[in-house]
């Protein structure tokens, strides 16, 4: 296991599973959704100038988000890709 903490961040991981943990200093209740609300999260996921699509979002148990990130900000200058895809996969988390 390997552990790194960086601007409030904590990251840990722990065979195949990446453990992001953070404290923000905002209502539980609105992170929680800012997290588990399919389009809240779409609005603020990603760096500044890429804008996040949601393909297919389940917050549940086993359930699975998977997204896509286009640049947008052409004044960014230099990049070398225009888009990312991911897949996360989540196991369990904490209610509101």
């Amino acid at each position: 296991m390997s552990d790194k903490t960086a601007n409030n961040l904590k990251v840990k991981i722990e065979g195949r599973s990446l453990v992001l943990e953070r404290l923000f200093n905002a209502p539980r209740d609105l992170v929680f959704k800012a997290f588990s609300e399919g389009g809240q999260l779409e609005s603020w996921w990603g760096p500044k100038g890429w804008k996040t699509e949601n393909r297919k979002f389940a917050f549940q148990p086993n359930g699975v988000w998977h997204y896509g990130m286009r640049w947008i900000d052409e004044n960014q200058g230099g990049l070398f890709w225009t888009g990312v895809l991911g897949k996360g996969c989540l196991s369990g988390y904490l209610g509101a």
